[in-house]
Order: structure tokens, then sequence, then C-alpha cells
């Protein structure tokens, strides 16, 4: 969520990748700033975009910070038909999303702690 963003403000050994719906995320502007690499989604984006686009993020993310531990925010707000996040994702998109970012972890060796939000 973009509370962590605010939290992150001023910590250079923190790295944020922060993929949302521009349509409805951040009202923020100060947990917006703190934001290293912004991924800006439109509504009703369907996973056929969104995979893509988290696989270069994440690619991107890493060359430009090498961290110790990953903290991965674990959203379902994605998934079709949820009234907030407003994209449209398959439940099986969420898998995959999940599955590529453990195997971006296991491949450079990089413990990752998931936690799981709306």
């Amino acid at each position: 969520g973009h509370e962590q963003d605010k939290i992150t403000f001023e910590d250079k050994d923190t790295f944020i990748l922060d993929m949302y719906n521009q349509d409805i995320y951040p009202q923020d502007s100060v947990a917006e700033q703190a934001i290293d690499l912004p991924v800006r989604l439109k509504s009703g984006m369907t996973e056929k975009t969104y995979l893509p686009l988290l696989k270069n993020s994440l690619d991107v993310a890493l060359q430009s910070f090498a961290p110790d531990i990953i903290y991965y925010n674990a959203g379902t707000d994605i998934l079709s038909g949820d009234p907030f996040g407003q994209l449209d994702i398959s439940p099986q998109g969420v898998l995959e999303r999940d599955e590529m970012v453990f195997q971006v972890a296991l491949e450079r060796s990089i413990p990752l702690v998931m936690v799981l939000s709306g």
C-alpha cells in the first residue's frame, strides 16, 4: 500500500516498485514521490498487458537496485470484478504474477517476504 511509501521516503536503502491503477491511485502526492519506479496501469487492463509489463518492471528495478531482501505486497485488488482495483486480471493471472516475482527472487538468491493485501 501507499503508507509504506511514506515510511521509506528518505530511506536510500529501500527501492519501491509500485504497479497501480493510475485512475484511482495514489491520491497522496507525498506517497507518490517516494515511489522509485511507478508503473501506472489503466482501468480494465488484462494479464495479457499486465504480466509483460511486470516482467519488464522487475528487470528495470533489479538493474537499478540490488536488494538484500524483497518485500512483496501481493495485492488482490487486481482481480477481475474487484470494484476497488478496477483491473481485469484472472485468478490464473494473479498466480502467474506471483510465480514471476518468486522466480525473479529465486534466480537471484534474494530472500522474499510476501504479504497479502486488498
